[in-house]
């Protein structure tokens, strides 16, 4: 079975901060165990993994917004992807090909729109 099951949860919410327009986003999303293949070897299954992400922006004026990112909040250490580069059974020594989830990020933003 190559379906996995997503959960996300996003609580998104304006404010008024100093008299300007705010907004605070936060995303939680969950990947159940999944198989990469439909040959499917013990090192093709990914176990489930979670994370959160939280973000803001603030209109700072009519023409100028700006926003922050984080990205995997807790820093969470998870594998998205496996695979087992050899199909044989008998093979205990194959290499894999292993992804993992990006660590914590942060991202400042500046968006400025031109009239």
């Amino acid at each position: 079975m190559l379906a996995f099951v997503v959960c996300a949860f996003c609580l998104f919410k304006g404010y008024d901060l100093f008299g300007k327009q705010a907004y605070v986003r936060m995303d939680y999303s969950y990947y159940g165990e999944y198989k990469t293949h439909f040959n499917v070897r013990d090192e093709d299954v990914v176990p489930s993994y979670s994370y959160f992400n939280l973000s803001g922006r603030v209109d700072v004026s009519d023409d100028i917004k700006l926003s922050v990112h984080l990205n995997n909040v807790f820093d969470k250490e998870a594998v998205k992807y496996r695979n087992a580069r050899s199909r044989s059974t008998d093979n205990t020594t194959a290499q894999q090909y292993i992804e993992y989830l990006e660590g914590r990020s942060l991202t400042v933003r500046l968006d400025y729109t031109f009239y």
